[in-house]
């Protein structure tokens, strides 16, 4: 068979395979987050200007496609996601016909696949959205660069027609997302520069010019578009000057790429050391001289991917083959393997950089011709991961990036080699590395296929209902999300107008589409915490306050706006805060909460129309992030060193100071966000009854206390009036790497670490005698998760569990003494196995996470502890 058939038979076989893969969510995951697109297409659709009439955050290419597609969907959801799956393979096609040219088509095909399965290997895929466009520019520019570079090889002068498309698809870029026109900008830019500086390119200044001229064919148009509807100001303003919500420009642009070039420094050194040392001191020992660096850069990277195979081993050692569709689940097992494709796809990203440099370094000693089709497809890879890397808010790659970074990785490796027995070995080899990340890959589509911010899917196996809604027909549903948006759905509809106003927060618009009501009373449709700027979220604020919406849905994401701040603001208060702070003075006397499903809240406003019809499906459900916590900071003279942040928390070092923090948290400091970390192991005075730290509901802990791996020894409490106690009594925050160790409690309802609240203890350890009516041996009545905990208590009276003695509704991964705990968890009992189980948590979260670091366990003699961060 020669080539030529081989290459369209894969590539057949290729298109069929990502429908096919697709197919296994396709039409059995719909969220919550949905609807933005739609939403702004619907305003426009109703005479709306973007950036004059309704914020927002990109530029208007990506409305335009939306509105395009959109149209071409008659409504339907399924529809609009088809076409986004056909645009996939029309990427995945077109890139592996480009580098089928010199790659045989069976390996240009592996690579296909494992593009495939690696682009939407993270758990918000949805097969496209408008970053898949993104992604689809920066390929059609490096294909035009294709083109350009044989032009000025052969001194065409088609070469300023293709120069003038590239500057023409630069001004789709500049019109389509900020991050790539500016990373495109950049590394396009760079290359260049080098084809100058090589005398490749030696008429530079006529091909600048006809870049120039290109890229103000789209940009003209859009421009006028929006000058005449004087939103051209608005444009410039909200797109590329107001980039809050992201951060400062500098850090968007530069600072992001050096945290993942500084995370990744030693690995880059070394390849770039191996170069050099090849290419300038080896002479007649050249060979002896590669193999042994070669060597020991094999050494060194197997300590870098020494996480992913000892957590490939723990997933191996736990394989479960139950009725349950255990195996699936047990590869899957909470992400461990899964997690590292982000990882995975940095370091190849990571290669073909250093690629760039070998290949510059190599050509320019050995005095060889540039490859300049892999030198363009190589800065065309540089080019995606660069811009994904400005976007999000983690110093990883996004594996979106694989529509491009994978192929040209296989393009760099086997171009030019076309002898299929010469590649036997190969690719084997890439045939059980494909296999590998696609049982990795798959399993999580089965069990979680999406999980984003408040907004988790349930497994592949539970969607069985369909939902009375017409956009959503051809969908299939578990019975919690059928009532999500079925049955909220029709409440919405049963309190509401024409001319209701329907407002969701900070995300949710699909309800507005559902019932085609597009009604604002404010300026920005959707208020999310990386996709609207501080200033238009407090005015935002304003105008709700000044004309209340008919219907408030609320998604309770506790946590997500810390993060953001974290993430975004460097730990400072995002403007969306000015909104929850005037919901929460007004919910309780302007609305009443008519809905309920998991983490979403309906409320509707009290007007002359009386609530006689509602949907709660859990009456003790609260709506934490409903409630603005009033932050109040130490004074200036705090005897406390540090700042409050997550980067320079106040410390605990001494007991003198943990004694002044309780002291001002039961003076009223909630210190709400407010970073604490303990330094020291600290012992208490066993014969003075301790003072809970939140002594009231009214005097509640709200900020984040880091144990730190220390420990808090010799806790003494009893009351003589029947009080409930705990180290904490009331908490609304987060009490982390904590452990409390012989404590000795007596009273009504009691526990080691927390006693009431709405907050959350993660990754403690207790030990110590309960004497009370009922009680926890880490929480006894909080209203938040207790997680990765560990208890050892013993109940000298009453009626205890080893964890959490009552009202708690989530405890995962714990583990106590107490098998015979009552009312809601004693935990898993202790094992030899319990640390593992312990750590593989940690780690997981901390990959996920950055609101606060969980350290790991280990066990010796005297039985579990926390290992203190060195």
């Amino acid at each position: 068979m020669t080539n030529k058939k081989t290459k369209h038979i894969m590539a057949v076989i290729l298109g069929l395979f990502i429908v096919a893969y697709n197919w296994i969510w396709f039409n059995k995951t719909f969220t919550l987050s949905e609807g933005w697109a739609e939403f702004y297409v619907e305003l426009m659709n109703r005479g709306k200007v973007p950036y004059r009439d309704f914020y927002y955050f990109l530029p208007p290419l990506s409305l335009f496609e939306d509105w395009v597609i959109w149209k071409l969907s008659f409504g339907y959801f399924i529809v609009y996601r088809s076409w986004r799956l056909l645009q996939r393979v029309f990427m995945a096609e077109f890139v592996y016909y480009v580098i089928s040219k010199r790659v045989h088509p069976i390996v240009a095909f592996l690579g296909g696949i494992l593009s495939t399965i690696l682009l939407s290997a993270n758990v918000y895929d949805l097969c496209g959205d408008y970053n898949q466009t993104q992604q689809f520019l920066v390929i059609l520019m490096g294909f035009v660069l294709l083109k350009y570079v044989d032009a000025v090889k052969n001194e065409s002068s088609k070469k300023y027609l293709w120069t003038t498309i590239a500057g023409a698809i630069g001004g789709l870029m500049f019109l389509q997302k900020q991050t790539v026109v500016l990373a495109s900008f950049i590394v396009f830019g760079l290359l260049f520069i080098f084809l100058i500086i090589i005398k490749f390119e030696k008429s530079w200044l006529k091909s600048l010019i006809s870049i120039a001229m290109g890229a103000l064919i789209p940009i003209l148009p859009v421009g006028l578009y929006l000058a005449v509807n004087k939103a051209f100001g608005d444009f410039i303003y909200q797109v590329y000057q107001d980039t809050s919500s992201k951060g400062g420009l500098i850090e968007i642009a530069f600072g992001k790429l050096g945290k993942v070039l500084g995370d990744n420094v030693l690995f880059i050194l070394m390849v770039v050391g191996l170069v050099v040392a090849v290419r300038f001191f080896a002479t007649e020992n050249r060979k002896k001289i590669a193999y042994g660096l070669f060597a020991g850069v094999c050494c060194l990277t197997g300590v870098f991917v020494k996480p992913f195979f000892d957590d490939f081993s723990t997933t191996i050692s736990n394989i479960g083959f139950d009725a349950n569709h255990g195996f699936i689940k047990s590869i899957y097992n909470n992400g461990l393997l899964f997690g590292h494709m982000t990882k995975i796809m940095t370091v190849i990203f990571l290669g073909v950089f250093v690629w760039i440099i070998y290949h510059v370094i190599d050509c320019k000693v050995e005095n060889k011709e540039y490859d300049f089709h892999a030198l363009v497809l190589a800065f065309t890879s540089t080019a995606a991961g660069y811009s994904t890397i400005m976007a999000n808010g983690e110093t990883f790659v996004s594996v979106i990036t694989a529509f491009i970074i994978i192929p040209t990785a296989v393009y760099l490796m086997f171009r030019d080699k076309q002898d299929i027995k010469q590649l036997r070995v190969p690719n084997i080899c890439i045939s059980v590395f494909v296999l590998l990340i696609f049982v990795i890959c798959i399993s999580q589509k089965f069990v979680c296929a999406y999980a984003w911010w408040g907004d988790t899917e349930a497994s592949y196996w539970e969607k069985t209902e369909t939902v009375n809604i017409k956009s959503l027909k051809g969908y299939k549903f578990s019975k919690e999300e059928k009532y999500k948006f079925e049955k909220l759905n029709e409440l919405i509809d049963y309190y509401t107008d024409d001319e209701s106003v329907i407002w969701g927060f900070p995300y949710t618009k699909v309800y507005n589409l559902f019932q085609q009501n597009y009604n604002m009373n404010g300026f920005v449709p959707v208020e999310f915490y990386d996709v609207c700027a501080d200033d238009f979220a407090k005015k935002e604020a304003k105008l709700l306050a000044e004309n209340e919406p008919d219907i408030v849905i609320w998604t309770d994401i506790p946590g997500c706006i810390e993060v953001h701040e974290v993430v975004y603001r460097n730990g400072n208060p995002l403007g969306q805060r000015a909104i929850q702070k005037w919901f929460s003075d007004v919910k309780d006397s302007d609305y009443t909460l008519v809905g309920q499903v998991g983490n979403i809240f309906v409320y509707k406003l009290n007007n002359e129309v009386a609530v006689d019809y509602t949907f709660i499906t859990r009456k003790t459900a609260k709506n934490e992030t409903s409630y603005y916590p009033e932050k109040v900071s130490f004074v200036e003279d705090s005897k406390l060193e540090g700042k409050g942040t997550v980067k320079r928390p106040y410390l605990i070092q001494s007991i003198e100071d943990f004694e002044y923090f309780r002291d001002q948290v039961n003076a009223g400091n909630s210190f709400d966000g407010i970073y604490f970390k303990q330094t020291c192991d600290i012992q208490l005075d066993s014969s003075v009854s301790w003072e809970a730290i939140g002594n009231s509901e009214e005097n509640p802990f709200a900020g984040i206390y880091d144990g730190n791996g220390y420990s808090i020894s010799g806790l003494y409490m009893l009351s003589d009036n029947d009080e409930d106690l705990a180290l904490f009594g009331w908490i609304t925050g987060t009490i982390a790497n904590l452990s409390v160790k012989n404590a000795w409690i007596g009273g009504q309802y009691v526990a080691c670490i927390a006693c009431n609240g709405n907050g959350r203890v993660i990754n403690c350890y207790a030990s110590g005698i309960l004497y009370g009516y009922g009680g926890g041996g880490i929480a006894y009545c909080i209203n938040g998760p207790i997680v990765n905990c560990v208890g050892m208590v013993t109940v000298e009276k009453g009626m205890a569990s080893g964890i959490s003695g009552f009202c708690t509704n989530d405890v995962q991964n714990c583990f106590s003494n107490m098998a015979d705990g009552i009312d809601i968890d004693s935990g898993e009992p202790i094992d030899a196995n319990t640390a593992k189980l312990l750590n593989e948590y940690v780690k997981e979260y901390n990959k996920k996470n950055k609101d606060v670091k969980l350290l790991e366990w280990a066990l010796d003699k005297n039985g579990l502890y926390l290992v203190k961060e060195e």
